[in-house]
């Protein structure tokens, strides 16, 4: 397994929201993947038979040793889960197992992004007779649906570009010999800049400039 081969690891994959704390003021929200998408994704970069994960109890907190192949040894990287509210334990080890992915690069651009407020509204209260409160739209009407709300939300709130994402597009700058000043000119023919640069943006910039790289090493063959 080359290096260059696990760097894929820290692609952007699709990304939910979700309420990380909720109190009377509001709702603050992170963005998040489940374990199902970080196992999709290392089938398809490292391939299903190059990776497994194991898990074990250390003064009652579960670990996952997720471990991939490279060359001829295995390697492993380790971290532990957080209890679930729900199904303690197999929240447990579906968090560590994300954590533990997070060591390898997986779902690392998750933590460049910045958390979204949103309205409160009471609804009920919990098992300690206290307020609960659930996200709601600028209106006060509940959100059902919290991530296609939050995508739904206006240019203020779209997501910067990922350390990640500006570090390949600096790599391909390389491969094709642009100076600092040929990128920059580039970005503002696409009404954007470095410092300003959005998530969307950058995606779209380095699947064109992947495509300008193929198109010239086609040309040299």
């Amino acid at each position: 397994m080359s290096q260059t081969l696990l760097q894929k690891l820290k692609q952007e994959v699709p990304y939910r929201w979700k309420v990380q704390t909720a109190r009377s003021w509001g709702c603050e929200c992170v963005a998040y993947i489940d374990a199902r998408q970080v196992m999709e994704l290392l089938d398809e970069v490292v391939g299903p038979e190059n990776w497994q994960d194991h898990y074990r109890e250390v003064a009652g907190n579960v670990y996952c040793d997720l471990s991939i192949r490279v060359g001829d040894d295995w390697v492993s990287k380790s971290d532990c889960g957080s209890v679930s509210a729900f199904e303690a334990e197999k929240g447990q080890a579906s968090d560590a197992f994300k954590r533990a992915a997070v060591k390898w690069g997986v779902g690392r651009f998750l933590y460049s992004l910045e958390t979204v407020k949103v309205k409160a509204l009471e609804n009920g209260t919990d098992n300690y007779g206290k307020p609960r409160y659930v996200p709601a739209d600028d209106k006060g009407k509940r959100i059902y649906n919290l991530t296609a709300y939050i995508r739904s939300l206006d240019k203020r709130h779209e997501a910067v570009a990922t350390p990640t994402q500006k570090d390949d597009l600096k790599a391909l700058c390389q491969k094709l010999n642009w100076s600092g000043e040929q990128l920059k000119s580039y970005l503002s023919r696409q009404q954007s800049s470095w410092n300003s640069l959005t998530h969307k943006q950058a995606s779209r910039v380095l699947n064109e400039l992947e495509e300008r790289i193929k198109t010239r090493e086609h040309a040299l063959v």
